[in-house]
């Protein structure tokens, strides 16, 4: 990156655009958890292979292939493998640079809503391989990126241009990294377990089709990017009453989640009652 090629917003947004791909891996998956279910049904165990397997999937990959984008991207260049986060740290600096990657962030979440209903309805309309139609959208995403974003030059990030001092520790903070690794697990099970199991729970209420899944997923998520935008104003708290608001908030909404049995309202009332006119697996009552 030179003198003479600055990034600006439409570098930002360029940058911020691919968090949508992201997110799309797991979200796309959950409306068709019914039409999954019954496309594999004669294979064994089938249930533990669509729901441990292929919702969990994506996320293994990332986690098995995170470590070969980077080496890949300090020698093949991050333009080219578009590394999105690392780029935005490349070519913006302070309060630009936080603004830059809290976007990512809400983008992340906001996008979900749209990815999961748009899922549900492609799933209704084309069954269980439908919502990967969504993923055609990457490649006119990838060609408006290449147009517009440049290799960084090395050691020419603003950073490195301002001359800020490198932060170094005398001894490495092994068991705060332990602790913070710790509750970071903890919140990201919490997370994933909704993502993944919320098709499966739905089913196993009497809702079966796409279409209604995605939009009660969809429903059930607006609080993601409520929660994103509360947190820009509630940062300044401390971490530690903060993690607490955050868990137990969590904590409640299982609670609320394991209740939602489908003999709480009765046999078919209760498929009535949730799905509003939705086309349900069982009995909808005489």
């Amino acid at each position: 990156m030179t003198q003479s090629r600055k990034p600006g917003a439409v570098q930002g947004v360029m940058l911020l655009l691919p968090m949508t791909m992201s997110v799309m891996g797991v979200t796309v998956l959950t409306p068709i958890v019914p039409l999954l279910m019954a496309e594999f049904q004669d294979i064994p165990h089938h249930e533990y292979w669509v729901m441990g397997g292929v919702l969990t999937m994506p996320a293994i990959w990332v986690m098995l292939f995170s470590p070969i984008a980077g080496w890949m991207a300090d020698r093949l260049g991050r333009r080219n493998l578009l590394v999105s986060t690392t780029l935005i740290c490349d070519y913006f600096a302070g309060p630009d640079r936080e603004r830059w990657l809290a976007g990512q962030t809400a983008l992340a979440s906001v996008s979900a809503l749209g990815i999961v209903y748009l899922g549900g309805l492609l799933g209704a309309a084309y069954g269980w391989r439908g919502p990967f139609y969504l993923y055609v959208y990457s490649l006119p995403l990838a060609c408006a990126v290449f147009a517009t974003i440049w290799e960084p030059a090395r050691g020419s990030t603003p950073a490195a241009e301002s001359g800020a001092e490198e932060v170094s520790f005398a001894r490495f903070p092994r068991n705060r990294v332990a602790g913070i690794c710790a509750i970071t697990l903890l919140a990201s099970i919490s997370f994933y377990t909704v993502i993944t199991k919320n098709g499966e729970a739905l089913y196993s209420l009497g809702v079966t089709d796409a279409a209604a899944i995605g939009k009660l997923t969809m429903l059930a998520s607006i609080g993601v990017p409520v929660g994103t935008f509360a947190f820009w104003k509630l940062s300044r708290l401390d971490i530690g009453w903060l993690l607490f608001v955050d868990f137990a908030l969590v904590g409640g909404g299982f609670v609320l989640m394991g209740r939602a049995a489908a003999d709480i309202l009765g046999d078919g009332e209760c498929h009535t009652r949730i799905c509003r006119g939705y086309r349900c697996r069982g009995h909808h009552g005489a």
